[in-house]
């Protein structure tokens, strides 16, 4: 278990930018930014809206299924984010009523739409169907002609709203809609939690 945090927390260096090759003066202050970012937001309401399903409906988020709920943003092309997604079934399946997982894509949406749609073998825990993991996808104002693999609108509010800096970003949120916490890893967040 440790061995796995590990390699999260290097991950997670590696996209922070806080790991890289040479000597870096600015390595220490974005990685003490990005260690502060998860301590952002934690007993404020949760503040983001505007979600769509993969048939493209308007979804309102509802935090009362479960006594806890793990808002994930990640995007398609993104291996931590897919290496934490493939062990949510396992970990969440039959405990409806302690849990539910919200994976919610900052990916454009015909880009996401199709990881549904091409059954691609390295997206099928996508395709589980498990009733405390719902998929959404942040509705963008991003012109679709322009096919942004990640809506620039969205990600800019993510950022200045609620102080994301690398990906996935995990908000756990309480019944009432307070954020509760930030884990860098929502399978160890789980694991100790439940």
């Amino acid at each position: 278990m440790k061995t796995n945090l590990v390699i999260k927390l290097l991950i997670f260096s590696f996209l922070t930018g806080v790991y890289s090759c040479g000597d870096d003066p600015g390595k220490e202050k974005r990685k003490e930014k990005a260690i502060e970012s998860l301590n952002e937001n934690i007993g404020e309401k949760f503040n983001i809206e505007n979600f769509i399903d993969t048939s493209g409906a308007q979804v309102k988020l509802d935090f009362t299924r479960s006594d806890i709920t793990i808002v994930d943003f990640w995007f398609n092309d993104c291996p931590p984010c897919n290496e934490e997604m493939s062990q949510f079934e396992d970990l969440i399946k039959g405990k409806d009523k302690k849990i539910t997982i919200i994976s919610i894509s900052v990916s454009g949406y015909e880009f996401w739409k199709k990881l549904f749609i091409d059954k691609n073998t390295r997206y099928t825990f996508l395709t589980t169907s498990i009733p405390n993991w719902q998929h959404l996808n942040l509705r963008s104002n991003d012109d679709p002609r322009l096919k942004h693999a990640i809506s620039s609108d969205r990600l800019n509010e993510l950022t200045t709203k609620l102080h994301v800096s690398f990906f996935p970003a995990y908000f756990v949120i309480a019944k009432d809609g307070i954020i509760k916490a930030r884990p860098i890893s929502a399978v160890e967040y789980i694991k100790q939690e439940l």
